[in-house]
């Protein structure tokens, strides 16, 4: 709580001083000021500063912030800026990030639909036992959405999915 505190000091004193901080300690007193812990509560400034570790390279950052932007969480809704950090993060290897970043490339969410892109990052998360993505692209398999129509690459996957916990009919 101190060093939160003595953060929130430095950070009205200087934005230099905080940007000499390490992204990890920029993103844990992010977190902190944008939920309230131990110190009052600032969605505004917790968002600003998910955006400057994000921007530092921070990874889960990338992840945060793009949420954030997506549901309007303390700042305005923006889904393509919420694409934009979703993609930085999977390019980065984040497996949430590639999640988010190809159902927006599926459903054109704040971007062009391009199935083709959204089934590749569906396989780089499935490469890293992504459950969910192993569903989505059974569907886009199935129904061949932005990709050629595979019933037998459907029915891998969807059976992959049901012997890693996604139910069937999840969608």
């Amino acid at each position: 709580d101190l060093w939160n505190k003595n953060f929130i000091s430095k950070m009205k004193k200087s934005k230099i001083s905080v940007q000499k901080l390490s992204q990890k300690e920029i993103f844990n007193n992010a977190c902190a000021i944008f939920q309230g812990d131990g110190v009052p509560m600032d969605k505004k400034a917790g968002c600003s500063l998910f955006k400057m570790a994000a921007d530092k390279g921070y990874v889960p950052a990338m992840l945060n912030y793009a949420i954030i932007l997506e549901n309007g969480d303390g700042i305005p809704v923006n889904k393509k800026e919420a694409a934009r950090y979703y993609k930085m993060g999977a390019d980065k290897g984040d497996l949430d990030c590639m999640y988010h970043y190809a159902l927006s490339l599926q459903d054109g969410d704040g971007i062009p639909v391009d199935g083709k892109e959204a089934a590749r990052y569906y396989k780089m998360g499935i490469e890293k036992g992504h459950n969910i993505c192993m569903y989505n692209y059974a569907v886009m398999n199935s129904k061949g959405e932005g990709i050629p129509q595979n019933l037998e690459e459907s029915a891998k996957y969807f059976k992959m999915a049901g012997e890693n916990g996604v139910p069937a009919g999840y969608a």
